[in-house]
C-alpha cells in the first residue's frame, strides 16, 4: 500500500502576519520529503513553540465523512452486535489500532469510525471516557 507520509503536531501558537491575528494550540501539517518534515499551519501563520510530544501520523485512512485519520484521533464506532464504542487511534508496532483502557481492548483501525476529537484538543472526551494515553 502506497500512502502519503505526513503529520499533525499541536503548536503552542501561530500568527498571522497580516493582521497579527493568533492563534493558540492551533494544529500545523506536515509532509515528510524523505529526509525532514515540512510544517505548514493551515491557514498560512507561522508557527512558532511547536510541541514535539504531541506528533501524530496520518494513517491512510479517512473516515465515513471523509474525514483523515491521525493518530491521536478519538473515534467512535459500532460494532457487529451494535455496540457504540469511543477508543483513541494508536500506533502498535505492526499497525493502526483502536484502544481504550477502560474495558483494555484492542481493534485494528477501518474508515467505519468517525472522528469526534483528539486527545490533544478535547480533554473532557479523554476524561468521558476514561482515554488516557501512556
Amino acid at each position: 500500500m502506497k500512502r502519503e507520509i505526513k503529520f499533525r503536531k499541536l503548536t503552542d501558537w501561530a500568527i498571522d502576519e497580516d493582521s497579527n491575528y493568533v492563534e493558540n494550540s492551533g494544529f500545523a501539517y506536515g509532509t515528510f520529503n524523505g529526509e525532514n518534515v515540512s510544517w505548514e499551519h493551515p491557514k498560512g501563520y507561522a508557527i512558532y513553540g511547536e510541541e514535539d510530544n504531541t506528533i501524530g501520523q496520518y494513517t491512510g485512512l479517512k473516515d465515513y465523512n471523509g474525514k483523515e485519520i491521525y493518530e491521536g484521533d478519538i473515534v467512535e464506532w459500532i460494532d457487529e452486535d451494535e455496540r457504540e464504542h469511543v477508543d483513541v487511534v494508536t500506533w502498535v508496532g505492526v499497525g493502526y489500532f483502536l484502544y481504550n483502557p477502560s474495558y483494555i481492548s484492542m481493534q485494528y483501525l477501518y474508515d467505519n469510525v468517525e472522528v469526534i476529537g483528539n486527545i490533544h484538543e478535547n480533554k473532557d472526551l479523554v476524561e468521558k471516557y476514561n482515554l488516557k494515553i501512556e
